[in-house]
């Protein structure tokens, strides 16, 4: 992931609501997000490897067309098979799970557009029990980078870069 305003390499992002958080950095991140490895900058108006722009128009370089049922303006995701807003995802390794209807999300593509269930993310929801959605994220963030250093190294790469892209 690459961002057009900092000129560097993202790789530890944490998105709530269109929001994203470097945690290395300690600043917001307002001109990245990733969608099946179709990525234009509406700030810089050209192609960055892999990114799409928050705040402005979706757009496919492989369909060569707009994704309207995916993610709207200003990083607002909406499902297609709920017919609703998703405010609170989160990806490890391809899975994404929304925490507000408790259920997989499986019609907004996650990294590379595959989506994995795996029992983990249930849990580590679960574990932070009535703990505010910010303390909750961060939780879910701690718990997931501890689970990927458990992962097979072969795997660990893909499941951080699934995890970054988590929103």
């Amino acid at each position: 992931m690459w961002s057009t305003s900092s000129k560097q390499i993202v790789t530890d992002i944490l998105a709530l609501n269109g929001t994203m958080w470097s945690t290395s950095s300690k600043q917001i991140v307002t001109d990245i997000l990733a969608l099946n490895g179709t990525m234009w900058s509406t700030s810089s108006k050209q192609i960055v490897t892999d990114i799409l722009a928050l705040n402005g128009t979706m757009w496919s370089t492989s369909s060569k067309q707009i994704v309207t049922d995916i993610l709207a303006l200003n990083g607002t995701m909406w499902s297609t098979s709920s017919k609703q807003i998703v405010t609170d995802i989160l990806a490890l390794n391809g899975t994404m799970w929304s925490t507000s209807s408790k259920q997989i999300v499986t019609d907004i593509p996650a990294l590379n557009g595959t989506m994995w269930s795996t029992s983990n993310c249930c849990s580590l929801f679960d574990s932070n029990g009535s703990a505010d959605l910010e303390n909750k994220l961060l939780g879910v963030w701690s718990e997931s980078v501890e689970y990927l250093l458990d992962m097979d190294p072969a795997f660990q790469l893909t499941g951080l870069v699934a995890l970054v892209n988590g929103e």
